[in-house]
């Protein structure tokens, strides 16, 4: 069990070289864009939501699956193998998760009427799906970002 002190997953946006398509921002950047908002001349105007705390929320660490998929890891690396593995499945479980918030209004603030007009929808944080599709996760035992 020693072998995971001390690794951990993070999950998100990490190669800046990697741009939006439509924006030709970097991921990581435009939605911080989304998150905070900004008018048309890039001065951010109000809060969107709170994305990151809002996916902690969302995904607290006592549900039952997140537990199950700890439980079996441990098992798993008490008998010799597993700990890479252990932490991609918990990657994994909260990439979906994220994923998961995109376009969901029961979770995010509305967005602004400006917004709706334009993308003529209201689904928060989803209007391509580039976004979501390119949230990736990475372990400190590989540090290769997963899609």
């Amino acid at each position: 069990m020693t072998t995971l002190h001390k690794e951990h997953v993070e999950v998100g946006y990490f190669n800046s070289e990697q741009h939006s398509g439509r924006s030709n921002l970097p991921y990581a950047q435009l939605m911080y864009i989304l998150e905070y908002g900004a008018n048309g001349n890039g001065v951010l105007i109000k809060p969107f939501s709170l994305f990151t705390n809002a996916a902690f929320i969302y995904v607290p660490h006592e549900t039952t699956e997140l537990r199950q998929i700890i439980k079996k890891g441990l098992v798993d690396q008490m008998k010799g193998n597993g700990d890479r593995k252990l932490l991609a499945t918990i990657g994994q479980f909260y990439q979906r998760k994220i994923r998961a918030m995109f376009g969901d209004s029961s979770l995010l603030r509305d967005l602004m009427p400006d917004t709706v007009r334009r993308k003529q929808s209201s689904t928060p944080l989803l209007e391509t799906g580039e976004l979501r599709a390119n949230l990736g996760y990475r372990t400190s035992k590989s540090m290769k970002v997963i899609k």
